[in-house]
């Protein structure tokens, strides 16, 4: 009798815990939104997360309805697993014996815990491995970019001989960047320039403005020429884009590209200009002879990976990156 009435009284505690718990996050919530109420929040906060740990030491459910992991204080979903695909690229690929990867993951896990797995399911890959640049569904990540089921985490090493990878306001010299690709292997050397043109959708250009985050457009135009160098085999990259006013017929952009089949240089060349377009910090001023206007491609996730995949070098890549089995790890 005496342990039946223990057990209720600890029901009625735990139960008083949750009410309690729901009711400083309810507090907190209203507080934000309510005059004077923004001196409240700290110390609701505190309160709501003193009284969750002490929902977790007595193992019972928390105010979302799951049930508290003992050590970590997380919700239930702990125990969900979600899907991820894991490309690997040249060095990476050889010493791992495989190009991809399917792992099963804990919901909640970042690109850290993927590697983590990957080393469990590629054993041969060192175990101090640190991929040099990471890429989640085609977007620049670090090791602590949170995943979600279905992502698509591609792993690039360092390529020889590196890029090369220029910005600044002076004018681009084409043929210098076109030398800087040219190997003995290489049976194509492919540029693109982009130019000032004198007309947007028929009003009179009078010329162009281009402003950028210098330092971080350098660096993520070098990843992006890394990317493409992995992803479609090329050998040599380069790339240069111009800032500030440039006069009509003057060039913004070159990016060359050598690589021993033409094909190849083509399409990587088109695949680093609608990476640069979308994803670099670059915005460019129009400026007409009866006003000026910002302007920029659409650069949001889904836009771009639309994009991309409906673009000339999409069946390239997919032939490329889909022909071989893909290995699964098990949780």
């Amino acid at each position: 009798h005496r342990r039946d009435l223990s057990g209720a009284q600890r029901a009625l505690e735990h139960t008083a815990l949750a009410q309690e718990v729901l009711l400083a996050h309810e507090l907190r919530q209203r507080s934000g939104t309510h005059p004077g109420g923004q001196g409240r929040v700290l110390g609701l906060m505190l309160a709501s997360h003193v009284l969750e740990e002490r929902l977790v030491a007595a193992h019972v459910p928390s105010r979302h309805g799951h049930r508290l992991h003992p050590r970590t204080g997380t919700h239930g979903r702990y125990n969900r697993h979600m899907n991820v695909l894991i490309r690997l690229y040249a060095s990476y690929r050889e010493r791992a014996g495989v190009d991809r990867v399917a792992l099963p993951l804990p919901e909640g896990a970042t690109v850290a815990d993927a590697i983590a797995a990957l080393l469990d399911a590629a054993p041969s890959l060192p175990r101090d491995f640190r991929p040099h640049l990471i890429a989640v569904n085609e977007e620049f990540a670090n090791p602590a970019y949170p995943l979600s089921d279905g992502d698509d985490v591609a792993l690039y090493p360092p390529v020889s001989g590196g890029v090369d990878v220029r910005v600044g306001a002076e004018p681009i010299d084409a043929r210098e960047l076109a030398d800087a690709v040219r190997r003995s292997f290489n049976g194509a050397v492919v540029t693109f320039e982009g130019t000032t043109r004198d007309n947007t959708g028929g009003r009179e250009v009078t010329r162009l403005e281009y402003e950028a985050d210098e330092r971080m457009a350098r660096k993520v135009i070098g990843q992006i020429l890394e990317e493409t160098m992995a992803r479609f085999d090329i050998p040599a990259m380069a790339a240069q884009h111009r800032f500030g006013v440039l006069d009509i017929g003057e060039v913004s952009l070159v990016v060359a590209a050598g690589a021993p089949h033409r094909l190849e240089a083509y399409l990587a060349g088109l695949y680093v200009v609608d990476r640069i377009k979308h994803i670099v910090p670059v915005w460019k001023k129009e400026h007409f002879a009866d006003g000026e206007v910002w302007v920029g491609a659409a650069c949001d996730p889904e836009t771009h990976a639309l994009h991309l995949a409906e673009a000339p070098y999409a069946g390239f890549l997919t032939e490329r990156e889909g022909v071989s089995p893909v290995v699964h790890a098990h949780a």
